[in-house]
């Protein structure tokens, strides 16, 4: 790793390749964590990248990603581009001996996501995926409470996370385009973001899934150059997805991009023997408990109802995305220093990519689908 040996004199350099939103919420969140820098940025052009490094006062504006990846002044890079391209940068980033934070989801196919965890693994360096709702504090104290036994087996999950944003035929985004975002539209972008969120607070995998998806606008006119074009959506923007996990528990879901007034509504539910756990994230402070016997209980983060280790901000100031953002970055970059890795791993991305895989390859068979990674990529494709 020529050039990016950390010292203690001075900080972690950061590079981001790309300038869209979450590129945006990356260089805010790593400004807030103590010994990191973000140093440089490569976005689709010059221009986008002199912009993104003008709002964010960032020294180095790069006119391409693989000048990025291995430059000097960059030790990690925190991957936020548009899915069809992340294998070539995450491979890139690798081979240039820099660690990698690479947003979700990890690829569009498992073989290709396979890739790089193999990569990774060979290379020795810290590397993950930006699952940032695992890092809610609401969401960790869930898992501890799961983890701990105490509210007997669970038996039942149920949820999904909906939003508006594609609702209308002159909507757009890349995420629709093919070549883009993949095979897949709202499982690859929030449904593997609430498959992620079962299998981290139940500690037990999805194996099989049951799906039904839908289309809603298969033709969109969006405004594009100031022209009405024609383009063909090809994922989908609605699922149901039935599932079961490794050890039995029962999962139901439902996903939309087109829930009018539904703008970030992830929502889970975990039915075990003793108490239902249910957390909303637009309401991301709190966490009901409900039970039988007695009174349900309204959870808020604080030092008394909390582990306070697990608390990024003091009681009575809300948590909120940005800085659930904030967490996963702290853990990930507490472990590019040497700490134990605690943050959303590459195989974790594997497996949302697998996850995604046999939601599709089950609506177009109309089966049950076993999560098989790299078995079911040829079979889902556009």
């Amino acid at each position: 790793m020529e050039g990016t040996e950390r010292s203690a004199e001075r900080p972690t350099r950061v590079g981001i390749v790309g300038t869209g939103l979450m590129a945006g919420a990356h260089a805010s969140a790593l400004r807030r964590l103590p010994g990191v820098v973000v140093t440089a940025v490569a976005g689709s052009s010059p221009g986008a990248s002199a912009a993104f490094a003008a709002k964010h006062a960032l020294p180095l504006a790069l006119g391409h990603w693989r000048e990025l990846v291995g430059h000097e002044q960059v030790d990690v890079v925190h991957n936020c581009t548009p899915t069809g391209i992340h294998t070539e940068v995450n491979l890139a980033t690798i081979a240039a001996g820099r660690h990698l934070l690479c947003e979700k989801p990890l690829a569009t196919s498992s073989v290709d996501a396979a890739k790089v965890v193999d990569a990774a693994r060979a290379s020795g360096l810290v590397t993950g995926v930006a699952f940032n709702y695992r890092s809610y504090s609401a969401v960790r104290y869930l898992r501890s409470l799961l983890a701990s036994g105490e509210l007997g087996p669970v038996h039942q999950v149920h949820g999904g996370y909906l939003q508006d944003w594609l609702s209308l035929p002159s909507d757009w985004n890349w995420r629709l385009d093919a070549d883009l975002g993949g095979p897949s539209t709202v499982m690859a972008d929030i449904g593997s973001h609430w498959f992620d969120l079962v299998e981290y607070v139940v500690g037990d995998e999805v194996a099989t899934v049951c799906a039904d998806l839908g289309t809603v606008h298969p033709v969109r006119h969006p405004a594009l150059g100031g022209s009405s074009a024609v383009r063909r959506a090809a994922g989908e923007v609605l699922a149901g997805v039935l599932a079961r996990t490794a050890g039995g528990i029962q999962v139901s879901s439902a996903f939309s991009q087109v829930s009018p007034g539904s703008k970030n509504r992830l929502h889970i539910q975990v039915d075990a023997a003793q108490a239902s756990l249910s957390w909303n994230q637009e309401v991301p402070n709190q966490l009901h408990i409900g039970r039988r016997e007695r009174p349900s209980e309204l959870w808020e983060r604080g030092p008394v109802t909390a582990n306070p280790a697990l608390l990024a901000l003091p009681p009575g100031h809300p948590e909120g995305w940005i800085d659930a953002l904030t967490s996963l970055c702290s853990d990930f970059h507490a472990s590019v220093s040497g700490g134990v890795p605690t943050h959303p791993s590459l195989a974790d991305g594997l497996r949302a990519v697998a996850i995604t895989e046999a939601v599709l390859a089950s609506h177009a068979e109309r089966a049950w689908m076993r999560v098989e990674p790299t078995q079911l990529a040829g079979r889902v494709r556009r």
